[in-house]
């Protein structure tokens, strides 16, 4: 018989989100946020430009945090909208922070404010890699979220239309799953692991391809979850 997830016995729901994936790239994001960007977040504030890309930075990678621990069916009972609302206000941060982050990578306007051109090229990679996981991963929770739709009027279980959508459905949902964690370990993790690594390109290389494991391991996990109907 399939344990009762609301047994108040049970530990938090989210504590199946608690994976070895999710700890290292919290553990970097926290350590990048919270302890070798204060300093800079403080000499920023004569600088609106970079402020307020490290302002759209600090909430999208927050924004991940939270939700790749606080799936939606871990917060049904409390804030059944929590996902949705974090991700819509992350989505936004990001496209303000990566604006603004090239802008300050880039501009001539910069002067001697501008960062060394190898530097400019690495957090430009981590910004194009962030966006496109954005995009791609909004367009696929889009589409599921039609598709759900579209199986809730067809009543026809056994039918072969029925099963196509179902298909369909839940290959958008993965996909979602696959960029938003590309996003959270991969794309905030790319300046994280510039910082930790000192620039050194071969550890930066040796640094994301962890990234990108744990990336698959985590897309793995939530998705095995769905099949066991307990995301």
């Amino acid at each position: 018989m399939e344990r009762n997830i609301m047994d108040s016995s049970s530990k938090p729901l989210f504590y199946k989100n608690l994976t070895w994936p999710w700890l290292i790239g919290t553990s970097l994001g926290v350590w990048f946020l919270f302890w070798h960007s204060p300093s800079y977040v403080l000499r920023s504030f004569k600088d609106p430009p970079f402020f307020l890309h490290l302002l759209g930075a600090y909430t999208i990678y927050v924004g991940c945090m939270i939700n790749t621990l606080f799936t939606p069916s871990t917060t049904a009972n409390f804030w059944p909208r929590m996902h949705n609302n974090v991700g819509q206000v992350a989505m936004i941060a990001g496209l303000i922070s990566f604006v603004l982050g090239a802008f300050c990578a880039w501009s001539p306007t910069r002067g001697d404010r501008l960062p060394p051109r190898g530097f400019s090229i690495g957090i430009t990679i981590g910004g194009s890699m962030q966006l496109l996981a954005q995009v791609l991963g909004y367009r696929a929770i889009q589409r599921y979220k039609v598709l759900k739709e579209s199986l809730l009027l067809n009543t026809e279980e056994t039918s072969q239309e029925y099963q196509e959508l179902v298909i369909k459905r839940d290959a958008c949902l993965k996909s979602h799953i696959y960029y938003m964690a590309g996003l959270f370990l991969c794309a905030c993790g790319v300046p994280a692991m510039m910082r930790i690594s000192n620039n050194e390109v071969t550890y930066i290389l040796l640094g994301i391809a962890v990234l990108q494991i744990a990336s698959v391991f985590m897309t793995r996990s939530f998705y095995a979850k769905i099949l066991l109907e307990k995301f």
